[in-house]
């Protein structure tokens, strides 16, 4: 079985690095997921909106000055861990001045959007910001290479505990958000400097001069990785650019909250995941490539299986769940969260198979995958928020409708040895059935209470994933090799007994 081919060190160094970032993430990615609710009841949902809008400029200039460099870094340096000062320098020279020219572009955007002269400077002080971010980034790409997850953890979690205690300083001394953009740069300084000094401890530095036969590769290679970055955040920042622009910043302002709950389910489930996984996933692919099928099968599958009841209880308890959050003036978030979480559930298998052909070194299948992701999210935009009038909820169903065109578009392409998107389609049918049923339970049981709806429906649920002939023999013995791995993992051992060797 392919799980035997799985090493003990391999499999206990996933688990471990997948543990330590998800209790990092739990921490520092949770205390950013309350703020949010605290700064949108803060600054209402105009102002929220304002903020959403430089927020997506901020992230699309990210992609154009980081150049998709990061995951490629961590994929060769992994490989390679001597030439890790070389192509720090590479990705110094060359991002210095990516980020000055995403730096011009997202300034010229905003002003040729129409957008106010508030937006207007806001946006060129959050640019300032990524410069000094870009810095920051690169050396936590050469951290992940060597996977040292905790390190990248803390710094992190440290970071963004002082971005929020500054920023709620300054609002709570009756600052604006100029205030807060402004207070942001000294956070992104300390979190630069922290970065800087916690690879210096690993003993990487750069290594002058450039090395152009591993920064011209780098460059080449990230062309297509780049521009299918820019093209997928595009199309997710989109929204929130066009709805400023046609609805207002108060919709804007709607469609930021009900992201903000999504971004935090993809971070905990997936994103966290797929940091941990990647420099294994990159060995296996150059070594054992039925592993890397199978590595890619498997978290497709229980990334459904993890995330879709979490998606059933925000979309039936959109209402009940977003008011408390974030106040009776984000109620139509609800309806806007109640659709699209399921762009949730579909990007997060869209982000498996994307970091499957980044390691198979196939950007430019990629990137025209993604290109069709965007006009079609561009052309339904259009249609829906124009042509038929439906405001913000029209930006919602193209949203969710382009990203399971790219889903599918994928299922049908990607190939690979240990992979069957055939077999993996008709394996997650079963759990997809027993969420049609969970969910007429909860709409049925929340009558009487949304609390008794989402516990009858996780009853449901979880009995059918025990008793309902989902899991294959390999799923369970993945599962129990993984918990056997993780801390605590004696407990298991000790409670559930499978004919699996398991020799750490």
């Amino acid at each position: 079985m392919v799980t035997d081919s799985l090493p003990a060190n391999d499999t206990r160094r996933a688990a471990r690095n997948a543990g330590a970032l998800a209790a990092a993430n739990l921490f520092s990615k949770g205390m950013l997921f309350i703020w949010q609710f605290v700064l949108a009841r803060w600054i209402g949902d105009a102002g929220y909106g304002v903020y959403g809008t430089v927020g997506a400029l901020t992230i699309i200039a990210t992609v154009i000055g980081s150049f998709g460099m990061g995951l490629i870094v961590i994929r060769d340096v992994s490989r390679e861990p001597e030439k890790a000062g070389r192509y720090l320098t590479a990705t110094l020279f060359m991002q210095t001045g990516l980020v000055l020219v995403a730096y011009i572009i997202m300034n010229a955007a905003a002003y040729a959007f129409g957008y106010s002269a508030d937006i207007q400077v806001f946006v060129a002080l959050a640019g300032i910001g990524l410069i000094i971010d870009i810095y920051s980034n690169m050396c936590s790409d050469q951290l992940l290479a060597q996977e040292r997850m905790v390190a990248t953890s803390v710094v992190e979690a440290v970071h963004i505990v002082l971005r929020i205690g500054l920023v709620a300083l300054v609002l709570w001394q009756g600052f604006d958000l100029l205030g807060m953009y402004l207070i942001g740069l000294v956070a992104s300084g300390v979190r630069s400097m922290l970065f800087w000094w916690a690879l210096a401890r690993t003993g990487v530095s750069p290594i002058f001069p450039v090395n152009w036969q591993i920064a011209a590769p780098l460059f080449l290679n990230s062309v297509p990785l780049a521009l299918s970055a820019i093209f997928t955040l595009a199309y997710q920042q989109a929204d929130k650019l066009m709805s400023t622009r046609f609805v207002g910043e108060s919709s804007t302002g709607y469609l930021t909250a009900a992201f903000v709950i999504i971004t935090g389910v993809v971070e905990l489930l997936n994103s966290t995941v797929l940091i941990a996984t990647y420099p294994i996933m990159s060995r296996y692919y150059a070594d054992a490539r039925d592993v890397f099928g199978f590595i890619i099968e498997k978290l497709v599958f229980f990334t459904t299986i993890i995330t879709l009841p979490v998606c059933l209880v925000l979309s039936v308890f959109a209402a009940e769940i977003t008011v408390p959050l974030f106040g009776t003036d984000f109620l139509p978030t609800a309806a806007v969260l109640r659709v699209l979480i399921w762009y949730a559930l579909v990007t997060m298998a869209v982000n498996i198979f994307a970091q499957g052909m980044m390691v198979q070194n196939r950007q430019r299948r990629l990137l025209f995958i993604r290109m069709g992701g965007l006009l079609l999210n561009l052309t339904l935009n259009l249609t829906l928020l124009i042509a038929f009038d439906l405001g913000v909820m029209g930006i919602v169903y193209a949203s969710v409708a382009a990203e399971t065109l790219v889903l599918s578009v994928m299922l049908l392409t990607f190939r690979d040895e240990g992979i069957e998107t055939l077999r993996l389609s008709r394996k997650l049918v079963r759990p997809l059935l027993t969420g049609v049923i969970a969910i007429v339970v909860m709409l049925l049981m929340g009558h009487l209470h949304f609390t008794i709806g989402v516990l009858a429906g996780a009853v449901v649920y979880l009995a059918a994933l025990l008793f309902g002939n989902i899991f294959a023999d390999d799923d369970l013995d993945l599962i129990y090799r993984l918990l056997a791995a993780m801390p605590g993992g004696s407990l298991v051992l000790r409670y559930w007994q499978r004919d699996v060797q398991v020799n750490w």
